[in-house]
């Protein structure tokens, strides 16, 4: 199954259940996507005071590489949340699937955990103290959000939207194998 496939059946999967979540969780979530959000507004100000994206344009994004699989089911509900178009990310690049010709796709808020809680040396040499211990405190935060989500819905979701599609089709498929060892064999020429 290519990554594209993964994409869209992971997109569906979290659409449907946080369409089903009972109003009082999906009020839970809601809260706590907006509280993630600003805290990632937050940390974008800080990297802003550093003029963090001409280091970043300076090197192209070197930390970028890697960031098939940062985009979590947490991101994707920000999306569904503020009732977003998610963007199409480009698995075939080669580098990080969510860069396009101008930068990254998402904004600063909708941006992954793993995005907007890394900065190189070159961006962290230019923060003073007090704003380094000011980030610091912000990551920490937005970490215990995140861990409150996963518990708010029992789920690891700080693993990217594809390693949980996996997972999820993995359920699935033994779900599956469970269900067959219960029904009778079919005989020939059964369908």
């Amino acid at each position: 199954m290519t990554d594209d496939e993964k994409w869209r059946i992971g997109i569906a999967a979290v659409a449907e259940e946080f369409a089903a979540l009972e109003q009082a969780r999906q009020d839970a979530v809601v809260a706590l996507v907006r509280q993630i959000m600003a805290i990632k507004g937050e940390i974008a100000a800080c990297f802003s005071l550093v003029d963090g994206a001409a280091v970043c344009a300076k090197c192209g994004g070197e930390c970028c590489r890697a960031g098939r699989y940062h985009f979590t089911v947490i991101d994707l509900l920000a999306y569904l949340v503020h009732q977003r178009q998610l963007f199409t990310p480009s698995f075939d690049s080669g580098a990080c699937p969510f860069i396009g010709a101008a930068g990254c796709l998402m904004a600063p808020q909708f941006r992954p955990y793993n995005c907007v809680t890394f900065v190189c040396d070159r961006v962290e040499l230019g923060m003073a103290p007090d704003l380094r211990q000011s980030f610091s405190s912000l990551c920490d935060r937005l970490l215990a959000c995140y861990l409150e989500m996963e518990e708010l819905l029992a789920n690891r979701f700080r693993s990217g939207l594809l390693i949980n599609c996996e997972r999820y089709l993995d359920r699935k498929a033994a779900m599956l194998g469970a269900v067959d060892r219960f029904l009778p064999p079919r005989g020939l020429g059964e369908k």
